[in-house]
């Protein structure tokens, strides 16, 4: 990947947060507390799975 494609990339990542930003200010409160909860869900989903994966390679790496 050159300098380009990354400044590119990185560009299209900050205008798509600038527009997110946009679109959750407008929102309802409601709406903004279902999104909150969703995300907590799911950083928690991925906490607990990541968790999981540390477990088995630690259980495999004793195995040997």
């Amino acid at each position: 990947m050159n300098n380009r494609n990354l400044t590119y990339g990185i560009g299209l990542g900050v205008a798509g947060t600038i527009a997110g930003m946009q679109l959750y200010q407008k929102m309802t409160p409601r709406t903004q507390r279902k999104i909150q909860k969703n995300v907590r869900n799911a950083a928690d989903q991925l906490n607990d799975l990541v968790q999981e994966i540390g477990d088995r390679l630690n259980d495999i790496s004793m195995m040997d």
